[in-house]
């Protein structure tokens, strides 16, 4: 217990230290660039969103295991859960962003949204946006990403 405690900090304090960047559709654009110049069609990736753990195997491209939590995923899109459905979420965090009428720019919040790409990959390691005051705020956080040898 003592070890992974140990691990858990350590990884937490390398992910802090780690330098994040403004949310823009540039950056977007370039890592979702990296990511599809890979070819990356079978992977596992988990994370936290949302408070919660996702577990998400991909072959070919489709998602094909889904875990909330430890339990079986229940939604009609698993699609939503692999590296394009997070890149399809930061496009509507970035869209929202850029709308002041929209849900970040109501009772003059001011909205923050930090991202950082993994770098040879593309796929997103962190992403935090912030609001204040009273704001929602939200969160992504890459625990793990697998290749799996599949991949052409």
């Amino acid at each position: 217990m003592g070890a992974a405690f140990v691990a858990a900090l350590t990884a937490s304090l390398y992910i802090a230290r780690v330098p994040m960047q403004p949310l823009s559709a540039e950056a977007l654009r370039a890592a979702r660039q990296r990511w599809n110049d890979m070819g990356m069609k079978d992977y596992e990736i988990s994370y936290l969103m949302h408070g919660a753990r996702y577990d998400v195997e991909v072959r070919d491209g489709l998602v094909v295991d889904l875990l909330v939590d430890g339990k079986p995923g229940y939604s009609a899109e698993w699609g939503l859960y692999s590296v394009d459905g997070l890149f399809r979420l930061l496009d509507m965090e970035l869209e929202n962003l850029s709308d002041a009428s929209g849900p970040f720019g109501q009772n003059g919040q001011q909205t923050t949204a930090r991202v950082r790409f993994n770098e040879p990959f593309g796929y997103v390691q962190r992403y935090l946006r912030s609001a204040a005051p009273g704001g929602k705020p939200a969160s992504i956080q890459i625990i793990e990403f697998t290749p799996r040898p599949d991949n052409g």
